[in-house]
């Protein structure tokens, strides 16, 4: 379609397509809202991490950043069979996206903002020797992570 044919087009079904966008759009708030409820009723602060075996992170991972989790973290392997029905699985398919969700850190604080800390670009840089976005990203969420904020 030519885009003088398209935007008229658009103009009609916009009345239409605008109170769908805002159901979808409350729909979402509502299952955020109802998903920290019931994490913040279970722990006052929840650590999860999610990583896969891609042997582009998977040595570091292991090796500096697993080490330092609290004990009681959650740590999905996605590599490995993983409960996406499970509580932290339905918070990280929500919170996490569609893109670059993996590997990422996710802290559900008690009535403070969820905190995504993704590692994927970061790991990207580092591979191309420039480590200081994959340590600034580190330090951040090891420290969200502590019993500080």
């Amino acid at each position: 379609m030519t885009p003088w044919i398209v935007i008229p087009v658009l103009l009609l079904l916009l009345p239409l397509l605008l109170p769908l966008l805002l159901v979808r759009i409350f729909a979402r708030l509502i299952w955020s809202g109802l998903l920290c409820g019931v994490a913040w009723t279970q722990h006052a602060k929840l650590v999860i991490f999610v990583y896969s075996d891609s042997p582009k992170w998977k040595e570091h991972i292991e090796s500096h950043i697993l080490p330092d989790l609290p004990p009681d973290a959650i740590i999905i392997n996605r590599s490995q069979p993983w409960d996406q029905t499970a509580l932290t699985g339905r918070i990280f398919r929500h919170f996490g996206g569609h893109h670059e969700f993996c590997p990422i850190g996710i802290v559900v604080e008690r009535w403070r903002s969820i905190r995504l800390f993704r590692l994927f670009k970061p790991f990207q840089e580092a591979r191309h020797g420039d480590c200081s976005a994959l340590n600034n990203v580190q330090a951040a969420m090891l420290a969200a992570t502590q019993n500080g904020r």
